[in-house]
């Protein structure tokens, strides 16, 4: 499914449902599959989150889901852990 990277853009921009933009961290498109991979660290994503940003996040990833979005989310730091894309893998297989 990855032999290459040519189907991956950084920082993809995306309009929302509020007509608003959104960027993905990346995006893995293929005519068969959306996928937005998501790095989170854990400075600029909870330490000091408001109320409405938690929910807006929340928000942000079930608008993925619905518009067809496969999310998946890593943690700063742990993103390229042995044994990480072969759990990708893994759950991409039966899409």
């Amino acid at each position: 499914m990855f032999q290459h990277f040519r189907f991956l853009h950084p920082e993809y921009e995306i309009n929302d449902f509020k007509d608003g933009k959104r960027y993905l961290d990346f995006a893995y498109i293929r005519p068969t599959m959306q996928i937005c991979f998501e790095i989170d660290g854990y400075g600029p994503h909870l330490q000091k989150i408001s109320r409405w940003q938690f929910s807006d996040s929340l928000e942000r990833q079930n608008q993925l889901v619905i518009d067809g979005w496969t999310v998946i989310r890593f943690s700063y730091g742990n993103e390229m852990k042995v044994g990480k894309l072969e759990t990708v893998r893994k759950e991409l297989s039966h899409k």
